[in-house]
C-alpha cells in the first residue's frame, strides 16, 4: 500500500485537506484515515483535531478531499494520514503527513 495526503490554506479560517491510497492490485478492501491534527509547536504536540475514515471494496484506489473545514486561530494545523489495504487474511499499512500550515 501507498498513499499520500495534502492541505492547503483556504482563506483565513478555513482548510482543505486530500489523500489518496493505492494497492498495487484489486484488493478487498481499501481504506483512508485522514487526521486533521493540531499543535501551538511547529514539530511537536500534535493532537487530533478532526477524523475523516473512508472504505472501498474491491478496489485498487480510494481518494477523497474535503473542503472548507473550519479552523481556530492559535494552532499549526498538519494532516496525518493512515493507509491501508486488505486482501484476504492480509493488511498492509502505510502512513503519511504534510508539512504544517501556520494559523498562529
Amino acid at each position: 500500500a501507498s498513499g499520500r495526503s495534502s492541505i492547503t490554506r483556504t482563506s483565513n479560517s478555513l482548510i482543505s485537506i486530500s489523500g489518496n491510497t493505492i494497492a498495487t492490485q484489486t484488493c478487498d478492501k481499501v481504506r483512508l484515515t485522514l487526521y486533521v491534527e493540531r499543535s501551538t509547536s511547529y514539530s511537536t504536540g500534535y493532537g487530533t483535531y478532526k477524523t475523516y475514515s473512508y472504505s472501498a471494496d474491491n478496489a485498487y484506489q480510494l481518494g477523497k478531499e474535503i473542503s472548507n473545514i473550519p479552523v481556530e486561530r492559535g494552532y499549526y494545523y498538519r494532516v496525518f494520514t493512515v493507509h491501508s489495504v486488505t486482501e484476504g487474511s492480509t493488511t498492509e499499512t502505510t502512513d503519511s503527513v504534510t508539512n504544517p500550515i501556520d494559523y498562529r
